[in-house]
């Protein structure tokens, strides 16, 4: 990608950036790690053992659910770090059947204790925002780079609010995401196309900017984008060869220069009044909601020259979750050679 568009028109895949984050705080909590582990030991237990898979069953159906209502259990994938979340999911939901089913089998694993169990539940409150996030943006339709910012402000007012973990593996746990997403993703508003694509977002302006200096930034970069239009717009034909050539002795003494000079200053406050007119307006209408298009507020918008850029920016993707799907269904992969 650098290769291709140089680095300051690329951006990294936000969604292995976040399977980062967790499976990097996973690895780092090592008593929350032993407790995966043990789940993942008895899950691939009673998944490969048709006594316990019956036994599961059995006791399901004992317990009131029909048949169509049964519930199996889930496995970890290594490379996605939400199947270890669903697994940790449907465990505590199936946790006192899956107590009966160990209990009466006598190869079977050890279960949890209670502190562990409690442990797990603390887990799966604590990662359901991530898990949310990580479902939305592995759709699947395109995720615009616009929602970087907002979700890095979401999940950080999440991991700074007041969760109370019981359990110590729980309090590491929740440490080392925070640490692991700050160190990811607390600068991203210092990404000059980020910062753009999320103003120019009807569903967001803003109001997800920690930093006022980069919401600046961001509006002072796409104030220009909004001159070279408007000056390209506004910019004189050029008049034939046979006029530009009339020479006379005022020309000569630069008799005219103020007046262009005049001239040139009154055309520049007219594009910077234009400028900032359609730039007020857009930013003092209210917040669209969060499940309107953008796209199609662009394309009816009374902003021409903020459409024209808008439309621009929000071709950049956050992740590189479609095209990575479509190389993998098309059995090929791009390399340099």
């Amino acid at each position: 990608m650098d290769d291709t568009f140089g680095q300051k028109k690329s951006l990294g895949c936000f969604a292995h950036q976040l399977n980062l984050v967790v499976q990097s705080a996973f690895n780092e909590a090592i008593g929350f790690k032993t407790i995966l582990a043990k789940v993942k030991v008895i899950v691939t237990y009673i998944k490969s053992s048709i006594k316990a898979s019956d036994l599961l069953r059995k006791f399901q159906l004992e317990s009131g659910s029909r048949e169509d209502q049964i519930l199996k259990m889930k496995q970890e994938c290594p490379t996605r770090w939400n199947s270890a979340f669903y697994m940790l999911e449907r465990f505590i939901l199936l946790s006192e059947i899956i107590a009966r089913v160990l209990f009466q089998l006598d190869t079977a694993p050890q279960n949890l204790t209670s502190l562990e169990i409690k442990l797990i539940k603390e887990s799966i409150y604590l990662l359901q925002p991530f898990e949310q996030i990580t479902r939305e943006i592995s759709g699947e339709k395109f995720m615009t780079a616009s929602k970087i910012i907002p979700i890095r402000t979401i999940l950080k007012k999440h991991l700074e609010s007041h969760i109370v973990m019981v359990t110590e593996e729980g309090k590491i746990l929740q440490q080392r995401l925070k640490i692991e997403f700050y160190q990811r993703f607390l600068t991203v508003e210092k990404e000059t196309l980020l910062g753009i694509c999320t103003i120019l977002d009807p569903r967001f302006k803003k109001v997800h900017f920690q930093s006022p200096v980069s919401a600046a930034n961001a509006i002072g970069l796409i104030d220009e984008e909004m001159r070279n239009i408007i000056e390209t717009q506004h910019r004189p034909t050029v008049v034939s060869d046979v006029s530009v050539q009339i020479s006379t002795e005022e020309n000569k003494i630069g008799l005219w220069e103020e007046h262009d000079a005049m001239v040139n200053t009154e055309s520049n406050q007219y594009h910077d009044d234009e400028v900032n007119c359609e730039k007020r307006l857009y930013l003092q209408q209210p917040i669209i909601d969060c499940m309107q298009s953008p796209i199609e507020f662009w394309l009816k918008s009374p902003f021409p020259v903020l459409t024209k850029i808008a439309l621009k920016y929000f071709t950049v993707v956050a992740t590189s979750v479609a095209s990575e799907r479509l190389f993998s269904k098309a059995g090929n992969i791009i390399t340099d050679h």
